[in-house]
C-alpha cells in the first residue's frame, strides 16, 4: 500500500503504477500548462521516491517557487 499525502488530503494506492498516476495528476492540477515534462522509469519505490523529489524541484523552478511548497509526500508500508 503507498500512500500520497498533502496538506489537503490523503488518498492510498494498491500499487505502484496507480500511485505514480496519481501523483502525475497532482502535478498536472498544481501546474496547469507550465507542467514539466514526467519521463522517469519507475521499477521500485524508491525510484518514485527520487522521481517525486526531482519533479518537485523542476516544477517549483517553472513556478517560481521552493520545492518545499510542493508537499506531495509518499508513504508505504514498512515504513518506518
Amino acid at each position: 500500500m503507498i500512500t500520497l499525502l498533502d496538506n489537503d488530503r490523503s488518498e492510498t494506492y494498491a500499487t505502484l503504477d496507480e500511485a505514480i498516476g496519481a501523483a502525475q495528476t497532482w502535478y498536472a492540477g498544481l501546474a496547469g500548462n507550465k507542467l514539466p515534462a514526467w519521463n522517469y522509469r519507475i521499477e521500485t519505490l524508491q525510484g518514485f521516491r527520487r522521481a517525486v523529489r526531482d519533479h518537485k524541484t523542476r516544477l517549483a523552478e517553472k513556478l517560481g517557487c521552493s520545492s518545499k511548497r510542493l508537499h506531495l509526500r509518499i508513504e508505504a508500508s514498512g515504513d518506518s
